[in-house]
């Protein structure tokens, strides 16, 4: 299917505002551009920030009241390790809360390059701790907690659900367009790794911003895909898209948790590109998505 005609319109705005040159320059530069022309909207709903050692949690609970301790979601947001803010996932996160009813806490591990891997990861960890720990203060069923990460928040996400296993604390993780693969080269890195907003050159600026050095990438915390062992990871959710470059590594990331013998869906949306909820109030297809893993999701937490 070719591109959607809308997002073909917003990829060809993109580049006419200098999107194509972001990677030659400085951090403070891009992140100053997506502020300009990426802009979340607005939340008004009333929330609360904890901090776990550096990592800001930050709760949405859902204005619907239920008579029973709801689910955890933890929203990892798509960032590039880099860029934007932790209000940016404020208004998505309130309506996650409210469409499926649970508490959900948006986690802001520290930003890149000012903090190297593997302490963004470490964040994560100490969040996670956190927010168990505490579960009954906090108000939500430790049995039922599902990771939710967009972009490079599926990193995040993945890499949780990894070192988790063993503990079985995380039910199920929901990863829409992970970047999972920074070593392995793949078809779809060189059919959309230019042109389709996320360019290789754009790519490899994230992941240099993240690595302390070249060897990172091959670290399974980097690219989770290269984990030895896939066996007891949580129930997996994937939303894909056709033209995104990292396609093809989330199909053999379900390829690895097939042979594990892990529970897996995933769905790969014709006509979208990487970052394609960031157009849900302009397209039906990232609506559809949302609802659909929001179903996937719930539909774990009632087995639970």
């Amino acid at each position: 299917m070719p591109l959607h005609p809308i997002i073909s319109r917003i990829v060809h705005q993109a580049y006419a505002k200098g999107h194509a040159s972001l990677h030659l320059q400085s951090v403070e530069a891009v992140r100053t551009h997506y502020k300009q022309h990426y802009q979340a909207p607005k939340s008004n709903h009333p929330m609360e920030d904890h901090l776990a050692k550096a990592c800001v949690l930050r709760f949405h609970r859902p204005l619907r009241k239920s008579g029973r301790l709801m689910p955890l979601v933890i929203y990892l947001r798509a960032s590039g390790y880099s860029i934007g803010e932790l209000s940016d996932s404020d208004y998505y996160c309130q309506c996650l809360a409210d469409v499926a009813n649970c508490v959900v806490v948006a986690m802001e591990p520290r930003l890149t390059p000012e903090i190297k891997f593997p302490v963004p990861i470490q964040d994560c960890l100490d969040g996670f701790y956190y927010l168990h720990e505490n579960h009954q203060q906090l108000q939500f069923d430790p049995r039922r907690i599902a990771v939710w990460g967009d972009s490079s928040g599926g990193t995040y996400a993945a890499v949780m659900s990894q070192l988790l296993k063993k503990e079985r604390l995380i039910q199920q993780q929901v990863l829409f367009y992970p970047m999972l693969d920074y070593y392995n080269p793949y078809p779809s890195k060189e059919l959309y790794g230019k042109g389709y907003l996320l360019d290789n050159t754009l790519r490899d600026w994230f992941i240099n911003n993240l690595s302390r050095v070249p060897s990172d990438i091959e670290d399974s915390r980097v690219s989770p895909v290269l984990a030895d062992d896939f066996k007891d990871l949580p129930y997996t959710t994937i939303m894909g898209a056709q033209y995104d470059p990292m396609r093809d590594e989330t199909v053999r990331y379900v390829q690895e948790l097939v042979a594990a013998k892990v529970p897996v869906n995933a769905v790969y949306f014709p006509g979208m590109i990487h970052g394609f909820l960031w157009y849900s109030k302009v397209l039906e297809t990232p609506k559809f998505a949302l609802n659909y893993a929001v179903k996937q999701m719930l539909a774990q937490f009632d087995n639970a």
